[in-house]
């Protein structure tokens, strides 16, 4: 389209800019894994299980064999990095004096994008 700028808003809503903001926001993996773990949940989850679920998905190993200290490390990313940014974004509510996370109403971009671009896991 001629004369197109990124402010143009697409015909359902959305614009480049937004589409771009999405997957700067997911360019990195440990928030990849978190909306992909919020979005198979209906309920907020505790951080300390996020992480261990962050931890185990970007390990691409099981939950159990991820040590307490990698999940306390990717549990401090996640509160000072990645939870602070997805929040900022609308992606999803976190309360740091409970440590509850669950995905924003307003994600459904975010989600749809991590789905797009996480492989699917294939049933063993």
């Amino acid at each position: 389209m001629v004369g197109h700028s990124p402010d143009d808003v697409e015909s359902n809503g959305v614009t480049e800019r937004s589409i771009d903001a999405v997957f700067d926001l997911l360019a990195d993996e440990s928030r990849r894994a978190a909306v992909a773990c919020l979005a198979s949940r209906e309920r907020p989850i505790a951080l300390a299980d996020l992480a261990a679920d962050v931890a185990a998905r970007t390990a691409d190993q099981p939950r159990s064999e991820i040590s307490t200290d990698e999940i306390y490390a990717v549990r401090t990313r996640l509160h000072h990095v990645h939870l602070p940014k997805l929040t900022n974004e609308g992606v999803v509510a976190y309360n740091p004096d409970d440590h509850m996370v669950t995905l924003a109403e307003s994600s459904a971009q975010a989600e749809r994008a991590v789905t797009l671009t996480t492989p699917a896991v294939e049933a063993e």
